[in-house]
């Protein structure tokens, strides 16, 4: 006891004196983020005129989650009066290397919650989202397949599709995607976000494209619609081309429009009652004077 008491008083006296004592800090946990390791998309375009997808993704799990964003409506560039919609349909999602294959999916307008009094836009955003609460580190494949309709446009005597491409970091060379159609691509361009893909080739009617010609490494954040392939095909093989169209949605008023909206209501309102209230007290105080008036003039019965 006494050797434990000295040992806590040198130890004191040495703090007390300037004694320089070293102190181990513990680093915070550094933040990791998803990685999109390989992306390979299988365009397939349907005489049915839908467009079915097969991206298959090595991906790299950090903190966040592996994310797929569409704009599945806009206004349309030719015709303001009208909406332009992509219809996205039988979503399925596997993993070969047992990855968690819980799809999330939210839509949204992406110009939504502004500060201002304005009215929403006619935009909307689908998120898929993928690998919620996965470990940081696993390294998972994962088969995302879905349809779209409403993709493909014409474009001389072929036709033109721009969907979503990767939307998470990643290096470039990391992408490849092929293109088939019926009967046959007779040719075929692509690009990725503006720019072209270092190889691209027609093999036995299906156009193969790799490398796009970014930096090394590349983060996109968004990637809508950044994904545009032109294909030449055999006169009549695809039916059904063309955009799907829609009347805008109703405009409603955003939290700060309501607001306002609401607070002239209630002041009109208030106007009504107090102006109401204001012909009943005229009304009750001319009739009150009326009646004394007419007391007051009626004769006496004196004695």
């Amino acid at each position: 006891m006494g050797l434990r008491l000295s040992a806590l008083l040198a130890v004191i006296t040495l703090v007390g004196a300037g004694a320089q004592v070293p102190v181990v800090a513990v680093a915070a946990p550094a933040w990791e983020p998803d990685r999109v390791e390989r992306i390979a998309v299988a365009y397939e375009v349907g005489s049915d005129g839908v467009l079915r997808v097969t991206e298959r993704i090595d991906y790299l799990h950090g903190d966040g989650e592996l994310l797929r964003r569409f704009m599945v409506r806009w206004p349309n560039p030719s015709d303001d009066s009208t909406d332009r919609v992509l219809q996205i349909q039988n979503i399925t999602l596997e993993s070969p290397t047992g990855g968690d294959t819980r799809l999330h999916q939210q839509s949204y307008d992406p110009n939504d919650n502004t500060d201002d009094s304005s009215y929403d836009s006619r935009e909307e955003v689908l998120d898929l989202i993928v690998g919620r609460d996965v470990p940081t580190g696993r390294r998972d494949t994962y088969v995302l397949k879905y349809e779209l309709r409403g993709a493909l446009e014409q474009a001389g005597d072929g036709i033109r599709f721009a969907v979503s491409g990767p939307g998470q970091k990643m290096k470039a060379s990391a992408l490849s995607l092929t293109v088939s159609a019926p009967r046959g691509v007779r040719s075929a361009d692509c690009e990725w976000a503006g720019k072209r893909f270092a190889s691209a080739e027609l093999a036995n009617g299906v156009g193969q494209f790799a490398n796009p010609q970014w930096s090394e490494q590349l983060e996109y954040t968004a990637g809508l619609r950044s994904l545009s392939c032109t294909i030449g095909l055999v006169p009549g093989a695809v039916q059904n081309v063309g955009p799907i169209l829609d009347d805008p949605p109703r405009l409603r008023p955003n939290a700060m429009t309501t607001i306002y909206i609401l607070f002239w209501i209630g002041l009109a309102v208030m106007l009504v009652v107090l102006i109401a209230a204001a012909i009943l007290i005229i009304r009750y105080e001319h009739r009150r004077r009326s009646a004394a008036s007419r007391a007051s003039a009626s004769p006496g019965t004196g004695f």
